[in-house]
């Protein structure tokens, strides 16, 4: 599934990548998208996304961490996978309360 190309910077295109791990695969496909995806539904290369998980008054928090469009989306539960259902759910609905970076062009 290509994902749909934003106003975001171009990379160089990669290919070879596939998320090793087949229950983010199968219940986390949005997610996936934004961290193994190399090219927007145009063809064009770009940047992916990394995921950032940490612990913090303890509960698991997660940041997508949207490098192309210089955005973070941020999420808090008790367990890793119900984190991971959260953000789907949220990307997949449209409803994401995205944070833009300092210095970014979109807010």
């Amino acid at each position: 599934m290509a994902m749909k190309r934003e106003e975001a910077k171009e990379t160089a295109k990669k290919t070879g990548h596939t998320c090793p791990d087949a229950w983010m695969r199968a219940n986390c496909p949005t997610v996936v998208s934004y961290l193994w995806e190399t090219a927007w539904d145009d063809g064009k290369g770009r940047e992916t996304s990394t995921l950032t998980i940490f612990l913090e008054d303890g509960c698991l928090k997660l940041a997508l961490n949207d490098r192309a469009c210089m955005r973070s989306l941020y999420v808090t539960s008790t367990s890793l996978q119900d984190a991971l259902k959260t953000m789907e759910e949220a990307l997949r609905e449209g409803v994401v309360d995205w944070r833009a970076w300092k210095g970014s062009r979109k807010k």
